[in-house]
């Protein structure tokens, strides 16, 4: 999945360099600033291959069938996979932390949203219905809303509504979702998977390749206006989960995340360091983009994030930040193309030695990155 368009960091680039077979390490200068470019092609990257199993086409199709649900609304005690409208606060040591007490949320029991504890007790209740109860939740569990801490809630139950999933018939899958037949719905999950699958692989390894070109060239320069829009961005970034978890405060999501002053200058540093590199490469491939091709990516893009036309996508985010994203997906297709990849087959196991190993280089990085702002 690519990540959200950046609306910071735009500005017309300078297209100054010659361009032609690179050197070892390139001086590549632009409005940006100034990179010793290390050599971007032939670098080695591995690249997961995922083996689409029946049950990955079975688990599509079963969620599949959940975007046609129907919900109809019962005069019954809520139960498991039901959907509740409620008004909700919710307060520690007395201190505000949630005030849904006039906007309606939802809240879907089996989802453990706020955690199973709370899913609990929001079991068995009715339309009409007041609750007052208390969540403690455990310290050491990461996913916990908030971890270590002892919330107390207070739900007025508006509506319960039951969730009514189709039944996967011939009709249905003729008539509503315009398969010829279940086996060709099958085998067009199946490809629809495997596609998926590849994009998210690429996507990775393009992630990959432009860490290590980032790691090997020397940023000689670069703007203070671009590294405190950088902060922006990364701040930014950790404000879209102030409504996602009901908090009252970034500083509360900082906390949360155990994330201080000096990480967010280190992420907001790297982040930086990564634009320079795409426009430095950019710069020196004569990377551009036709208008065909801003047509067709402002569309995608658009659709990506749920706009509802191409034209409130451009105005909402900008052509710049667009014609960014556009030069950024050239210049990683770059990398991909001239790389060497080694195909991995995917494993459980795997995907946790690389989180271990993405914590430990993450945290290396981040010290990097302080001591490279100290020495400027």
């Amino acid at each position: 999945m690519k990540r959200i368009i950046s609306a910071a960091l735009a500005g017309a680039m300078v297209l100054s360099a010659a361009v032609g077979a690179s050197a070892d390490i390139a001086d590549v200068s632009g409005d940006y600033g100034e990179v010793k470019l290390a050599p971007y092609t032939g670098l080695e990257v591995e690249r997961y291959v995922y083996d689409v199993t029946d049950d990955d086409v079975e688990y599509y199709i079963e969620n599949l069938l959940y975007d046609y649900a129907d919900y109809n609304e019962v005069d019954r005690e809520s139960q498991d996979e039901d959907i509740l409208s409620v008004y909700m606060t919710a307060s520690i040591d007395g201190e505000s932390v949630i005030d849904n007490s006039e906007e309606e949320e939802t809240i879907y029991l089996g989802y453990e949203d706020y955690g199973a504890e709370f899913d609990e007790a929001l079991t068995g209740v009715k339309t009409g219905d007041v609750l007052e109860f208390s969540v403690s939740y455990d310290a050491d569990d990461e996913y916990a809303m908030y971890p270590g801490e002892t919330v107390d809630y207070n739900v007025t139950v508006n509506a319960v509504y039951e969730m009514v999933i189709p039944e996967l018939t011939d009709e249905f899958i003729t008539e509503t979702l315009g398969y010829d037949s279940e086996d060709a719905m099958r085998e067009a999950v199946r490809a629809e998977i495997e596609e998926e699958n590849l994009e998210s692989s690429n996507d990775d390894a393009k992630s990959s390749l432009l860490q290590q070109v980032v790691d090997a060239s020397e940023i000689v320069s670069y703007n203070d206006e671009d590294l405190e829009a950088a902060k922006e961005y990364i701040e930014s970034e950790y404000e879209s989960y102030v409504d996602l978890f009901g908090a009252e405060s970034i500083d509360e999501i900082y906390e949360m995340f155990e994330v201080t002053d000096e990480d967010i200058d280190a992420e907001a540093l790297n982040y930086l360091y990564e634009q320079i590199v795409v426009k430095a490469i950019a710069q020196w491939e004569g990377v551009e983009i036709s208008d065909e091709e801003f047509n067709e990516g402002a569309e995608y893009y658009a659709e990506l994030n749920y706009y509802d036309s191409v034209d409130e996508f451009i105005e909402a985010v900008g052509e710049d930040a667009i014609m960014d994203t556009l030069i950024e997906d050239k210049v990683l297709g770059i990398l991909l193309e001239n790389a060497v990849v080694t195909d991995v087959e995917y494993s459980d196991e795997e995907e946790t030695e690389d989180y271990e190993d993405d914590s430990e280089v993450a945290e290396d990085d981040d010290t990097e990155a302080v001591e490279d702002e100290d020495a400027e």
